[in-house]
């Protein structure tokens, strides 16, 4: 049971690095050497995290620009091939409003995670990640608006300023 929660908080852990663009914290749950396979982009997980802090950081231009993302997850499936060998299917959701050549999308994408883990040095890391997408849809922007919540609403944001990080901000990393 400890190794499946070990394995839990590693795949808790990178959802918050992912949305909250902290590539530091994602990158501590990969080994080094770890590849990734999300379809549209396959590679190292360095690859990936440079290529989406690009994405997110590319403000004004004409390109992907995010502006919010969440990613929930739901059930994980944890089989243990051997002490220090594990695979774990992860159903997950990916919500995101990101625009594109001047237009919002709105997309909301549900699929799984696909994960090879494998323990080093007393540690369980993602060795090999493959995503499969069952389904993805986009939604129009006016139907996909948090303006009802008014402007006093605790809204999330990317990066540091996300209220996440003013709750004990002992615990922040920098």
């Amino acid at each position: 049971m400890l190794d499946e929660q070990d394995i839990k908080e590693v795949l808790f852990k990178y959802v918050r690095g992912i949305d909250r663009i902290d590539d530091d914290l994602a990158r501590t749950c990969f080994h080094p050497g770890a590849t990734v396979n999300l379809g549209a982009f396959r590679g190292p997980i360095e690859d990936l995290l440079a290529f989406g802090a690009t994405q997110l950081q590319a403000k004004g231009k004409d390109v992907l620009e995010y502006e919010i993302c969440s990613h929930p997850m739901f059930q994980n499936y944890i089989e243990f091939a051997d002490d220090d060998l594990a695979r774990c299917e992860s159903y997950m959701m990916s919500i995101s409003r990101r625009w594109v050549k001047g237009q919002v999308i709105n997309a909301v994408g549900v699929g799984r995670l696909i994960d090879r883990f494998e323990r080093k040095d007393g540690a369980w890391k993602i060795m090999e990640r493959t995503m499969v997408m069952d389904q993805y849809f986009e939604v129009p922007p006016e139907t996909f608006d948090l303006t009802y919540a008014g402007d006093s609403a605790n809204r999330g944001k990317l990066g540091p300023d996300d209220p996440l990080y003013s709750i004990v901000p002992e615990l922040y990393r920098k």
